[in-house]
């Protein structure tokens, strides 16, 4: 499905809103992109609309027929909530009658948006507000947004810079690339790599096919992957740390406690000199206490050596 770069082109459609009424925005395209921009003075919605076929070009009155014929377009203001839609209508259509429909919203920073795709990416930027986005068939990029958020995509990675709040993030076909995020955490990918850093909070992730690096990160972890080796700098802990891979090795490094539960496990464990130790340590697992136990740091691998710095 081609993918259209709205940059470099004119607007299809231009509606206008009032950016202090509007409090809720709710997005969905069948074949395009979308793109949320706060933080702007005035409220505005553009619509752009290209042939879908590599190639193919078409004018803007055979457009205009196409969407009239196969098209239902819904943009408008109402009861505080902004609506641009653009759906097909329930009869035969093919490659001639397809479109990519794109739309951009530029709006205040406090609102809920509600996007949904199945066909392009998602970007949404400059929101204090409840953020759910769906996407079927393109990548995810979100900047300096607060609140609630929860974002999923079967087809591309996800890119997150700047977020606070209850955070969720899911791609079952690309990488998670990770930075500057606060708050309460989860990120998956079934199908690529993890990177992330300076995240202070409750951090949980997983892949199932890529490896696990992570710098600056301040609070309770928990990352497992079955495919790849782990990483984890860690500049402050709280109650536990959990890292669990099937395909790799562990390389942990974290500020020196005199209080931890230890359970590392893997072909070879490599750990830091233990004091006030009470337990078992053996080539392949070190397992105990040490001083009152208060911190739970786990770490195994079924591929690979663990290495604790502390």
């Amino acid at each position: 499905m081609a993918q259209q770069s709205v940059n470099s082109e004119s607007p299809y459609r231009t509606e206008s809103f009032d950016i202090d009424v509007v409090k809720n925005i709710k997005v969905e395209t069948s074949g395009g992109a979308i793109q949320v921009k706060g933080g702007q003075q005035k409220g505005m919605v553009e619509m752009y609309v290209r042939a879908n076929g590599w190639g193919d070009r078409k004018t803007k009155s055979e457009i205009q027929q196409i969407l009239d014929e196969y098209y239902d377009i819904n943009i408008r203001s109402q009861a505080g909530t902004l609506t641009a839609t653009a759906r097909r209508k329930n009869i035969n259509w093919s490659n001639k009658t397809a479109l990519n429909i794109s739309f951009i919203v530029y709006s205040g920073n406090q609102v809920d948006a509600d996007i949904r795709t199945s066909g392009g990416s998602v970007k949404v930027q400059d929101v204090e507000g409840v953020i759910t986005g769906r996407t079927s068939g393109g990548s995810i990029t979100v900047k300096n947004l607060s609140k609630d958020i929860d974002l999923t995509t079967s087809g591309g990675q996800i890119t997150a810079d700047d977020l606070d709040g209850t955070i969720k993030l899911h791609t079952s076909g690309g990488s998670l690339n990770l930075s500057n995020i606060s708050g309460n955490i989860s990120a998956r990918t079934s199908g690529g790599s993890i990177s992330a850093h300076n995240i202070n909070g409750d951090f949980s992730t997983e892949t199932s096919g890529g490896s696990i690096h992570l710098r600056d990160i301040d609070g309770n972890l928990n990352a497992r992957t079955s495919g790849g080796q782990i990483t984890a700098d860690l500049k402050a802990t709280h109650n536990f740390v959990k890292l669990h891979t099937s395909g790799g090795s562990i390389r942990l490094k974290m500020p020196e406690t005199k209080n931890a539960l230890l359970d590392l496990k893997g072909d070879k464990v490599h750990i830091s000199e233990l004091r006030d130790f009470t337990g078992t340590v053996k080539k392949d697992r070190v397992k105990g206490t040490l001083g009152e136990g208060n911190l739970l740091v786990e770490a195994s691998t079924s591929g690979g050596s663990v290495d604790v710095k502390m």
